[in-house]
């Protein structure tokens, strides 16, 4: 689990649509290949980047608008979760938007619709 010191808001992810992840990412198995234009396979992405991946893994397949949107929808670790809201509570501004700011969920609402996907309501 890794969060880069150069991720931030404006962060978006370099590789997109058809993905293999390497063995580092997934180790069991045959290699695993998705179509990130499939919302479930995107889902499925995000979990396994930001639960096995490294800096670099998270710079090449994690979008931070399309993670704020896809918020609610990932099954993660606690700790996965609870490390990724610190990192959103300490960049989102205080009085900002609050629709979807918890200890569980990002304020994805305040950001731009990308990927096909909508926030899910609060």
């Amino acid at each position: 689990m890794s969060i880069p010191d150069d991720f931030d808001v404006d962060s978006e992810a370099r590789t997109t649509g058809v993905v293999t992840l390497h063995r580092g990412l997934w180790w069991s198995g045959d290699p695993l290949i998705l179509d990130t234009s499939v919302e479930k396979n995107l889902i499925r992405l995000y979990e396994i980047v930001l639960t096995e991946g490294t800096d670099d893994d998270v710079r090449e397949f994690i979008s931070c608008s399309t993670l704020m949107h896809l918020w609610e929808y990932l099954f993660l670790p606690r700790y996965v979760r609870r490390r990724w809201s610190e990192w959103f509570d300490s960049r989102i501004p205080e009085g900002a938007s609050t629709t979807h700011r918890d200890a569980n969920s990002p304020d994805c609402a305040r950001h731009t619709h990308e990927a096909g996907f909508n926030c899910p309501s609060g």
